[in-house]
């Protein structure tokens, strides 16, 4: 106790982190950079109580607050964060089951050419000419042969 109070007492600091207590967003925690990442007033560094999985965002801003991701990756764009989803994420690709266009088979990009809803990977032969969409050169228009006299990777029927 100096005789002084608290709030007027530049020279306290309880943490030793070189900031007062009087402007430390955490008296308690050593936080010499003040970060504040979910900006609540409350330091980071005092606001693990709140942080489930130690990942520096908040439970409240967290996409994922039961699994470490401070990038915050949200390939699929639904709010829920890719470290959760790949519990419901069957192929692995970064989408959730709910949002994937075809949840068997890997197909990060989404594509789907014949925009019927069910992603190219899985569409077997959209345009029937007995080649598979994976393997086919020109999957919308019918070419056999798979012919690319110009070695441009698209099949002639289409360039």
């Amino acid at each position: 106790m100096d005789g002084i109070g608290d709030e007027c007492d530049t020279l306290t600091d309880s943490d030793a982190d070189g900031i007062a207590d009087s402007a430390d967003n955490c008296p308690a925690d050593a936080n010499p950079d003040q970060e504040d990442t979910d900006s609540d007033g409350i330091g980071d560094a005092c606001d693990t109580l709140t942080d489930s999985d130690a990942d520096g965002i908040a439970d409240s801003a967290d996409n994922c607050p039961a699994d470490a991701n401070p990038g915050q990756d949200d390939a699929d764009m639904d709010g829920i964060g890719d470290e959760c989803d790949t519990l419901t994420d069957t192929d692995a690709d970064g989408v959730a089951d709910s949002a994937d266009n075809c949840p068997a088979d890997a197909n990060a990009d989404q594509a789907d050419l014949d925009t019927d809803a069910i992603g190219d990977v899985c569409d077997t032969d959209i345009d029937g000419d007995d080649v598979l969409n994976a393997d086919d050169n020109c999957p919308l228009i019918a070419n056999e042969d798979q012919e690319d006299t110009d070695s441009d990777g698209i099949g002639d029927a289409c360039a």
